[in-house]
């Protein structure tokens, strides 16, 4: 299987960018139900591209794009990371802290009439680095927003 650690932290990691974002959304809403809703449908929103991969568009430069343009999002990144660890291990190759940690992902077959998902993608590590890098960026914006601009519901 795929080395503990490193799946540990990119879960911890994605709970972490999922607080701040809606520390941001906090901020800028009135009302706890609205915070609430938005909060929701910013965490179901990322979800699309994947289905876009399902449906055939996937191309491994499509993919790359999509996760460096819009990693920021919460749980982008993570869908995209699951994607390509389960890849990895459904060809047995497992991923982790070791030499597979920025190997790319491919299907062990060609998908056919049927897209089962991107036939190739992003290296789970390469993904991992990415999204460390927007948690970075999009908590000190977190931060510097809610010390700025202190919402209704802000502290």
């Amino acid at each position: 299987g795929s080395g503990f650690f490193a799946v540990f932290l990119s879960i911890f990691l994605n709970f972490q960018h999922m607080f701040f974002c809606a520390v941001v959304i906090q901020t800028f809403v009135e009302r706890a139900k609205t915070a609430s809703a938005m909060s929701s449908i910013s965490l179901l929103i990322p979800l699309l591209p994947i289905g876009f991969g399902y449906a055939g568009i996937g191309s491994p430069a499509y993919v790359d794009g999509l996760v460096i343009a819009l990693g920021f999002l919460p749980n982008f990144s993570m869908a995209f990371w699951c994607q390509s660890v389960l890849t990895l291990t459904f060809s047995h190759t497992p991923w982790g802290f070791n030499e597979n940690f920025l190997k790319r992902a491919y299907l062990p077959f060609h998908s056919g009439e049927f897209a089962v998902g991107a036939e190739e993608l992003p290296a789970p590590g390469i993904i991992l680095l990415i999204f460390l890098a927007h948690l970075i960026v999009f908590a000190s914006f977190s931060y510097w927003i809610n010390q700025v601009w202190q919402g209704e519901l802000g502290a």
